[in-house]
């Protein structure tokens, strides 16, 4: 999703994880947060999981 003309959210939504860090409860999965910033060099903050 484009949030302007250099950043770019690029996350994802794992439905399948129902514990947060292997202790905490979730119910409904987790969020992978992650941005790509594209200037002269990119940048990519908080990568996802390749399984998602």
């Amino acid at each position: 999703m484009k949030i302007n003309d250099d950043i770019y959210y690029i996350g994802a939504n794992d439905e399948r994880i129902d514990l947060f860090e292997g202790q905490y409860k979730v119910q409904n999965g987790m969020s992978y947060n992650s941005y790509l910033i594209k200037d002269e060099k990119n940048v990519l903050f908080d990568t996802v999981d390749k399984s998602v």
